[in-house]
């Protein structure tokens, strides 16, 4: 993140435990560059505890906040790009994936690339198990309708038809296909 450039939120989890120390923890941020703002540092900073939900709306107000600060937005408008953070096989359902939407929004029916998979969204389910019409950006998205199973951080995109998505699939096996042989000719004898 720091190399990147984006703002950083840390949150100091567990404090709800015997011997939680968070001073301790933002002092070893300190060691690598995070100072918290409390310690007169850039880094903002939540203390949270997932079990009695203390500081969950502090870290909630200080996300947005950075973003309104940082003016971060991402474009809704637009064919859905997004990052595949699970992914696996069920039963009942075939190929499942989980898309983090990172801009752009997801609809049903929606025919998309992943990688070297290809499919038409047939169901959306959000974190909430809730079946959904639409996903917008930074909205975590299970999916359904996939050829087969994708790789985690493979990159999904929206193309406009079947026809698209098969074609780019395609000319991508091709091109690692391509690659592969040009490397094995390339391969020294021995």
């Amino acid at each position: 993140a720091k190399a990147a450039g984006v703002p950083v939120v840390v949150a100091i989890t567990k404090i709800d435990k015997d011997g939680a120390n968070p001073t301790r923890v933002k002092a070893e941020l300190a060691e690598i560059g995070l100072a918290v703002e409390e310690w007169g540092g850039s880094t903002v900073c939540a203390e949270v505890s997932a079990v009695t939900k203390k500081g969950i709306d502090d870290l909630l107000e200080l996300v947005l906040l950075v973003a309104d600060m940082q003016d971060l937005k991402a474009n809704a408008n637009r064919a859905a790009v997004g990052t595949i953070i699970e992914s696996r096989l069920d039963q009942n359902h075939g190929a499942l994936a989980t898309v983090l939407v990172h801009t752009g929004t997801l609809h049903m029916r929606d025919d998309v690339v992943i990688g070297d998979v290809f499919g038409k969204i047939r169901s959306l389910v959000n974190d909430r198990g809730e079946r959904i019409e639409s996903a917008g950006p930074s909205q975590p998205v299970q999916i359904t309708g996939l050829s087969k199973v994708p790789h985690v951080g493979d990159i999904l995109r929206v193309v406009a038809n079947k026809k698209d998505a098969r074609s780019l699939v395609q000319k991508s096996f091709r091109e690692q296909q391509s690659d592969l042989l040009s490397g094995i000719s390339q391969a020294p004898v021995k």
